[in-house]
């Protein structure tokens, strides 16, 4: 075996540890929600609905005061402050009522979502919340989630790809298993192929 093979064989039996550590409960946390995901569990309890009083600085709430006819909301300072003390980051939607001075920001966060309603005399936020199991399940398909999240997802993914490649690689460097790691590998990429051609409905054009 050639110096060039030894050190590939060395690096990818790094990467393998490595990455099946550094991601086993990763890998664990999507291969259950998959579960959950495919049979539709979302748990029984539907999760809680509440509201919660915000209040509001002084600058803010006289800013949302529509007195003397030129109403200009600090709705930076007012987003900074359902952030501060919700945790809440970028609504979805921002409404403006001028009629009657309200202004109501739309959240939606992986577990449900949250409604802010602010005007003069305060903010109030309403939010539904789905049970422990729904947001586990939106976290899989990072719904509603940060983009740090997201990355997250995607960097796992990749992850994976590089533990089954290099689980393969190793396999490789027994030539008394190569054919047979060839032939098993055949069939791993073929059975989806097949059960999808002769289960999964289909339009046929």
């Amino acid at each position: 075996m050639t110096r060039r093979k030894l050190r590939l064989f060395r690096w990818a039996r790094w990467l393998h540890l490595y990455t099946s550590t550094l991601f086993f409960s990763t890998l664990v946390f999507f291969c259950v929600t998959g579960i959950t995901l495919n049979h539709d569990w979302y748990g029984a309890d539907r999760g809680v609905e509440g509201e919660i009083d915000l209040p509001l600085p002084t600058a803010v709430r006289d800013s949302l005061s529509p007195a003397g006819g030129d109403w200009q909301p600090d709705l930076s300072g007012l987003q900074r402050t359902v952030s501060a003390r919700t945790g809440l980051a970028a609504p979805q939607s921002i409404e403006l009522y001028d009629d009657y001075g309200e202004v109501v920001l739309d959240y939606k966060v992986p577990q449900g979502r949250a409604l802010v309603t602010a005007t003069a005399d305060g903010a109030r936020l309403e939010y539904q919340l789905e049970s422990a199991l729904a947001l586990l399940n939106a976290l899989h398909k990072s719904r509603d989630a940060d983009r740090i999240w997201s990355a997250f997802v995607d960097f796992s993914a990749v992850a994976m790809l590089v533990f089954a490649a290099t689980g393969i690689t190793i396999l490789f460097q027994n030539p008394r298993r190569r054919r047979s790691a060839l032939v098993t590998v055949g069939l791993g990429a073929a059975t989806p192929v097949l059960l999808y051609f002769a289960f999964v409905p289909r339009v046929l054009g």
